[in-house]
């Protein structure tokens, strides 16, 4: 069984390797060897954001991702934990030496200033860090700005404890019943004190909406793929406008289900839908820049510009090396940046004890 650990750079100086939890892959029986790849490198991507968290926390843990591929020991027996995603589990902490290492999947040393920026994408600063990686954006930070900027001269509704990790990922359709919403534990890569704090609940509503991006973005992508094409702006026209009215559609039907928005909150759902993806924007041109259309889509949908004005990043390219891809999702799970903060908002009122949106 091969568990992927995330580590960080100073951990490949000890003569012991870490023992941390990791994530496994769990395949069904008679899955292809494409699709059991493919629950591997999500695998890899959950490991891979794990080590950016360690990253922040470990003083002296050098810039970069960290992925080791562990083939478990034979004495070993791992009973898989939480459920991440499906068929994508925890895997708990166990001993092991370097030589059941199969593989260090590392960025390369010419990608730290994008990691450093990845890392450091939790402060005020994502417009910020997202002009300076994608540089068409420059003529549009003044309206990036003002959209913020809005945002604190409009009545905020109560604040309230959130989900907190909204996507797709994170709802079922259960037979007999109907959807429910999953995983109330709040951004895994969060503290819990954090995790507890009320919060605007559109802040739910936008992960959700960028969710559907993301899962019409990847199937332009996939279909881009099974056609032979490396650039999704040449899938046929007919096919990308099906896809495009799927997500508007997707988005529209799930906004109706939240009832009638006031002015305020649709200013707020607009920033911070705009925040989220800003940050992908951000992670994606560090990270994985063949991408970077999901979030140019979003970012252009707010700002009501076309995505093709806004320029490609300087210096993108690959930036991990390894057996297999280690690049890390944005996900629908990793944490916007949080330009919106409450606690800025020093008359916003106390939070009620109140459910997540479902």
């Amino acid at each position: 069984m091969r568990v992927y650990v995330p580590a960080v750079l100073s951990d490949l100086s000890v003569p012991l390797p870490p023992v941390r939890s990791g994530v496994l892959c769990v395949p069904e029986a008679g899955m292809s060897g494409e699709d059991i790849e493919v629950l591997e490198d999500d695998a890899i991507t959950e490991a891979a954001l794990s080590s950016l968290e360690l990253a922040r926390e470990t003083e002296g843990a050098g810039v970069a991702r960290v992925v080791l591929a562990v083939d478990t020991p034979t004495s070993t027996t791992l009973t898989p934990g939480e459920q991440i995603e499906p068929h994508i589990f925890e895997a708990p902490a166990f001993e092991y030496t370097w030589s059941d290492v199969a593989a260090i999947l590392a960025d390369l040393p010419d990608a730290s200033p994008a990691v450093q920026a990845v890392l450091s994408a939790d402060t005020q600063e994502s417009a910020d860090e997202a002009v300076a990686l994608v540089p068409g954006l420059a003529p549009y930070r003044k309206r990036i700005d003002a959209l913020y900027a809005a945002t604190e001269d409009v009545a905020w509704p109560p604040l309230q404890r959130i989900h907190g990790d909204y996507h797709l990922g994170q709802v079922l359709d259960v037979p007999g019943r109907g959807w429910a919403a999953l995983d109330f534990e709040g951004e895994p890569l969060r503290p819990l004190s954090e995790r507890t704090k009320p919060d605007l609940a559109v802040r739910d509503v936008a992960g959700m909406v960028r969710s559907f991006g993301y899962a019409a973005g990847m199937t332009l992508n996939r279909l881009a793929y099974a056609h032979d094409r490396p650039d999704p702006s040449d899938v046929e026209e007919r096919e990308a406008e099906q896809i495009a009215a799927w997500e508007k559609a997707a988005v529209a039907a799930f906004l109706r289900g939240y009832g009638e928005l006031s002015e305020a909150e649709k200013l707020l759902l607009d920033v911070l839908v705009l925040d989220k993806a800003l940050y992908e924007l951000a992670y994606e041109a560090a990270q994985r820049p063949d991408w970077l259309g999901i979030p140019l889509g979003g970012v252009a949908a707010i700002l009501r510009v076309d995505p093709k004005s806004i320029a490609e990043p300087a210096g993108a390219g690959k930036s991990v090396a390894s057996a297999k891809s280690a690049d890390a999702v944005p996900d629908q799970n990793a944490d916007a940046n949080q330009n919106i903060d409450p606690e800025r908002r020093e008359e916003s009122p106390e939070a009620e004890s109140a459910a997540s949106p479902s």
